[in-house]
């Protein structure tokens, strides 16, 4: 009976862990998990940055085919160290206090006018897809409107009376927002080009945590949001540059920012780039 006992007493005793060892036991656990914390923080951001860079470059690679798709659709092109009309250079205007803008690239793109007729004050492009205040400037060797005169701005005038293949013009932005058309006073005759007037810039974009810049696309002047959208944004300081050779040939650069850190932001890298070519006749 003692010896039964005994073992009982042997067999209690050697039950369950000393204070000491679950102290120990505690801190290798702590260790662990801490260590698996730092780890699965540290592939959370790694992928969040990899998520950003590749939704940066997408949203930049497809900014930069749009761009290149209506430079192949121009007659001509001119980056900011050419000449172009006084129009195509007052971006900056209407954008609103305290914002920037630099003027990159001046484009016009040549649309064929089926009529011009002064009954109406109608001027016939089907599918021409001009908005309000739309810049549009007209060429041609051939008899304009009586009314309306080559190489000269006007703004596209969009009405109840007009459709997707009509339009009028005013003289002025003003005039095109009230609708107050140019009263056309003959008939075109031959053959006379409707140019639409485009530019790209950049510019600051104080509205988002990156305090960078975004690629505007601008139809007329910026009065109005809807004439001048934001194409990308989180571009860097000075990100955009386009280089126009002989009125044709278009080099076409943008690099993206992906954070805030200063002085020296992370870009993306490399930039993306394209070079395109404008039609050589129209």
């Amino acid at each position: 009976m003692k010896n039964y006992f005994k073992g009982l007493k042997s067999l209690n005793s050697s039950a369950g862990f000393t204070l000491i060892e679950l102290l120990v036991a505690m801190s290798i656990v702590s260790v662990v998990l801490t260590l698996a914390g730092y780890g699965l923080v540290a592939i959370m951001t790694k992928n969040e940055t990899a998520d950003t860079e590749t939704t940066n470059r997408v949203n930049i690679n497809r900014a930069l085919d749009f761009i290149s798709d209506e430079v192949k659709m121009a007659s001509s092109a001119i980056d900011s160290s050419g000449t172009a009309p006084t129009w195509s250079w007052t971006a900056s205007s209407g954008l609103g206090s305290g914002v920037n803008a630099t003027e990159k690239l001046y484009l016009q793109i040549p649309l064929s006018v089926v009529s011009m007729t002064a009954s109406t004050d109608l001027i016939n492009i089907p599918n021409h897809n001009f908005s309000s205040g739309n810049a549009v400037m007209f060429t041609g060797a051939t008899t304009i409107a009586g009314g309306l005169s080559t190489n000269t701005v006007y703004y596209v005038v969009t009405d109840g009376t007009t459709n997707a293949s009509n339009f009028k013009v005013a003289s002025s932005l003003a005039n095109a927002a009230s609708n107050t058309a140019i009263d056309l006073t003959s008939n075109s005759s031959g053959s006379v080009i409707a140019n639409r007037l485009l530019i790209y810039y950049i510019r600051d974009n104080s509205t988002t945590w990156l305090g960078a810049k975004t690629v505007n696309r601008s139809a007329g002047p910026c009065s109005t949001s809807s004439n001048c959208p934001v194409l990308v944004d989180s571009i860097a300081n000075n990100g955009f540059t386009a280089t126009v050779t002989n009125l044709r040939q278009v080099s076409l650069t943008l690099t993206g920012q992906l954070d805030d850190k200063t002085p020296s932001p992370t870009l993306l890298s490399p930039p993306v780039s394209t070079t395109a070519f404008a039609r050589t006749n129209f």
